[in-house]
């Protein structure tokens, strides 16, 4: 039987494989709890949750008091392109990369971008914190060399200064991963098991190492989800145990380990509370953030984009339709005499209005097709991978049954028109379908025009019936 000295530091017993076996199981278990718990990464959740977001189709924006949209979903509608489309699409054709370059634009891209760099940030902190230690431990040693094992111990901390100093080197491409956040997780685990470790190795219970079992818990509580910051604590609190096992002193613990099994339980339950607090406000942020975007993307009133996206959207599609060679389409879209409905019905009756035309509008488009609303009651649906013949088609679809879906007598004028490879600019192609609209407009209104390109109205010729 082993005789421990009171007060001493024990022999430890590195030939027999119980404890090495029982180290490992201990490593394997903590290892697939951690991949696991990360299961719930925040960063992922909350981007999910602001995609969740932006696919809500806008209903608080179809007032039904005055309209019927029942057969809506009935409008036959074009077939979806089977070229590369515009990617991301939602309800309104607006994809989570749609915004403008103030900030808004490229949310996904954004999001990711903050996560990386929050990331790198954390493992760089992470792994300098750990380099720093073992060079710490290393010092240590060499002032104390007559310590137990110092040989193991050299080594031990060599290696991992060596692998830490790797790590950190390697945190640039780690943070371009899906898996960096549990690389993270499981690199601090693995630390706390093997603080654990090494104080076994250097004297056990009494080792001045145990203090550094407090590390992990506080980085858990910095960035992780409470589920790995659980984790993280678990670890540390497995690690003492281990410690404890191989001192074997039952009096020792009662005299000297009491308030470090204390402190180190209250400073995992602090840890994951703060990881949970801090998860729960950076979700709330996040919602709110994305909230903020839709707002500023979105018309309120008939759940089209506003005319910045679309001409961002526009721009972008127009790159990508000239690069490939693929055709483009646009309709401008007008109300007839809209005036005389708000002034007939009323202010309200005429939001009611636009609001069932906005969602008409997006409902009978494709995926891949962008509303949007110029201002008042002029509407445009920018039309990608479709020619001017399928553009014609759904201007007369729009134009024949959106109007029988309302209570109000309203007719529509639509212009159309396509990209010209001669001169493949935004504003052309808005131009263009803006002078078939007048060409609508003059010809009687309640028709769809198509711009021939033949000759020009002059802007006198321009000017637009109420």
């Amino acid at each position: 039987m082993r005789r421990v000295v009171r007060g001493g530091p024990p022999s430890l017993p590195i030939s027999g494989p119980g404890p090495i076996l029982g180290c490992v199981a201990v490593r394997r278990s903590c290892l697939k709890w951690a991949e696991y718990a990360l299961r719930f990464d925040p960063t992922e959740a909350d981007t999910k949750e602001m995609a969740r977001v932006f696919d809500r189709r806008r209903d608080d924006a179809e007032l039904a008091s005055t309209t019927d949209l029942g057969e809506v979903h009935e409008i036959p509608t074009l077939e979806e392109p089977t070229a590369p489309v515009l990617p991301t699409p939602y309800d309104s054709g607006l994809g989570t990369d749609a915004f403008g370059e103030d900030g808004l634009r490229d949310t996904d891209g954004d999001f990711e971008v903050t996560a990386r760099r929050f990331w790198l940030t954390h493992m760089r902190i992470g792994f300098g914190a750990v380099l720093g230690e073992s060079l710490v431990m290393e010092a240590y040693l060499a002032l104390t060399p007559h310590g137990h094992h110092r040989s193991q111990l050299w080594i031990i901390a060599t290696s991992w200064s060596v692998l830490t100093a790797t790590n950190l080197g390697l945190s640039q491409a780690v943070s371009y991963k899906s898996w960096r956040a549990t690389f993270s997780v499981t690199w601090t685990i693995l630390s706390a098991l093997a603080v654990g470790g090494v104080a076994g190795l250097d004297g056990g219970i009494h080792s001045p190492m145990l203090v550094l079992l407090f590390l992990p818990m506080g980085y858990a509580a910095w960035a992780f989800t409470p589920f790995a910051a659980a984790g993280c604590g678990v670890s540390s609190l497995v690690s003492l145990a281990f410690v404890e096992a191989l001192n074997g002193d039952v009096q020792t613990f009662k005299e000297s380990t009491l308030l470090l099994w204390a402190t180190l339980v209250g400073t995992s339950v602090l840890s994951v509370a703060a990881a949970r607090n801090r998860t729960r406000r950076e979700h709330h942020e996040a919602l709110l953030a994305c909230r903020i975007v839709e707002l500023a993307t979105i018309d309120g009133l008939t759940g089209c984009v506003v005319h910045r996206v679309l001409h961002q959207r526009f721009k972008e599609e127009l790159a990508r339709t000239s690069r490939h060679g693929r055709p483009l389409s646009l309709l401008m879209i007008d109300l007839d005499n809209f005036k005389r409905v708000n002034d007939t019905y009323g202010h309200l009756v005429g939001d009611h209005i636009l609001a069932a035309i906005g969602s008409a509008l997006r409902a009978c488009s494709r995926s891949c097709d962008l509303v949007g609303r110029l201002g008042g009651d002029e509407f445009a649906v920018l039309m990608p991978e479709t020619d001017r013949a399928a553009a014609v088609a759904l201007a007369e679809r729009i134009r024949n049954e959106i109007p029988k879906m309302l209570e109000v007598p309203v007719t529509f004028s639509v212009g159309v028109s396509e990209l010209n490879t001669s001169t493949p600019t935004t504003e052309q192609m808005l131009d263009d379908a803006d002078i078939a609209l007048y060409q609508a407009k003059r010809g009687g209104r309640d028709a769809v025009a198509v711009f021939s390109g033949v000759d020009r109205a002059s802007p006198s010729d321009q000017a637009r019936g109420a």
